[in-house]
């Protein structure tokens, strides 16, 4: 995943019925709240991140993804799966 020249790592994960996930940046591990991925590929979540409240947003394509964080700026992402 890239974005504003930062490359980091999307995690999401399906267990108990339910989905977490992490995003992880050169500094560090940020665990994901509230994530929702619907059938139609698109995934909603949350995070904390330098003290700074972030809501994601992004729709899952085959192995692609595209989406937006959006807190006190607006950075888009992309990426693709890594396996």
């Amino acid at each position: 995943m890239s974005g504003a020249g930062v490359s980091s790592e999307l995690r999401l994960n399906e267990e108990g019925g339910g989905f977490s996930g992490a995003i992880i940046f050169p500094q560090g591990e940020v665990p994901l709240k509230n994530v929702a991925l619907e059938t139609d590929g698109s995934v909603a979540a949350n995070f904390i991140y330098s003290g700074y409240s972030f809501d994601l947003k992004a729709v899952i394509d085959g192995d692609s993804i595209m989406g937006v964080f959006s807190g006190p700026r607006k950075i888009s992402f992309s990426g693709s799966r890594l396996d």
